[in-house]
């Protein structure tokens, strides 16, 4: 029958007792990562809560064609891409859109680009605001914010420029 330790201190003849610990802290380490990051937090307070709140925002649509520009209508309801409610569009502003173009002698210059424009597309809905942000049908709406959007009519993406 073999001994648990040997003459030279190894458990089995093959482990030293500094393998052990380094092996046993090891295992305390990831138990202990799993055991921050497992846990979930069950209730987080964000402050008092404002319901059935009427607020404005702007989504800016960058680099879009015309036909699109076309297709984001006022008075049309806008959904995320998890066909939630975002908001009725009260106004439409379109504008350039800017590409990097080169002069003849070879330098790098902002262009207007010939196809495609950028829209601002300004955004009415009922909402709530928990702590100072912004949420509409479960969906936080917070300023440079990347969000796809659509209509009946159109489907693209924008950034939240403005809230308030």
């Amino acid at each position: 029958m073999n001994k648990l330790f040997d003459e030279k201190g190894r458990l089995f003849g093959k482990f030293s007792i500094i393998d052990i610990l380094a092996i046993l802290m090891v295992l305390v380490l990831v138990a202990a990562v799993f055991w921050r990051f497992s846990r979930t937090e069950r209730y987080v307070d964000m402050g008092p809560v404002e319901s059935g709140v009427e607020y404005t925002y702007q989504v800016k649509v960058t680099g879009v064609r015309g036909f699109t520009a076309d297709a984001i209508r006022v008075g049309d309801e806008m959904y995320s891409d998890s066909n939630k409610i975002l908001g009725k569009v009260k106004a439409i502003e379109v504008s350039d859109a800017y590409e990097i173009g080169e002069n003849a002698e070879g330098e790098l210059l902002l262009v207007p680009s010939p196809e495609r424009v950028d829209v601002l597309v300004t955004l009415t809905t009922r909402g709530e605001i928990r702590g100072g942000r912004y949420f509409t049908d479960g969906i936080e709406i917070s300023k440079n914010n990347h969000m796809g959007i659509h209509s009946k009519y159109v489907v693209t993406s924008g950034i939240v420029w403005s809230i308030g």
